[in-house]
C-alpha cells in the first residue's frame, strides 16, 4: 500500500473499487499512462533524438535511441516491434533510473494476497 493510503488502512494490500467515480478516475489515469509508453513518448519528443544502432538487452537485440532534453537525459532501447526493452533516465545531479522490460505478450499469473492482508478504503 502506498504511504498516502496508510492513513486509511493498516494492511499491506488495498482493495480498490472498480465502479463509480473512482473507476472513472482510474481509467483516465491509465489512459494518460498508456500515452506515455516509451516508444510513443520517443516518437512525440521535441528534443533531439540520436539513434545509436542495435544493442543487446538481455536476450533481445534492440535499437538504441538517446533523447537529450534540457531537464533529463533518457536512453531508450526498442524492439523491432517498437516495444521497450529498457529505458534509462537521469536528471542532472540525480541517480540514473533503469527499467528493463521483457516477455512482451507472455502469460502472467498473479496470485491474490491472503484475505486477511487486504483492506478496503473507508467511505
Amino acid at each position: 500500500v502506498p504511504a498516502a493510503f496508510r492513513l486509511f488502512v493498516s494492511t499491506p494490500w488495498l482493495r480498490l473499487p472498480m465502479d463509480g467515480e473512482f473507476a472513472d478516475q482510474s481509467a483516465s489515469l491509465l489512459d494518460s499512462l498508456a500515452a506515455r509508453v516509451p516508444g510513443a513518448e520517443l516518437a512525440g519528443s521535441t528534443a533531439p533524438v540520436v539513434e545509436g544502432g542495435p544493442e543487446r538487452v538481455g536476450e533481445d537485440l534492440c535499437d538504441r535511441y538517446e533523447v537529450d532534453d534540457p531537464s533529463v537525459t533518457s536512453t531508450y532501447w526498442l524492439s523491432s516491434d517498437d516495444l521497450p526493452c529498457q529505458v534509462a533516465s537521469a536528471r542532472a545531479g540525480d541517480a540514473e533510473q533503469v527499467v528493463t522490460y521483457r516477455d512482451w505478450g507472455g502469460e502472467v499469473t498473479i496470485a491474490a494476497p491472503p484475505a486477511g492482508e487486504v483492506g478496503d478504503l473507508p467511505g
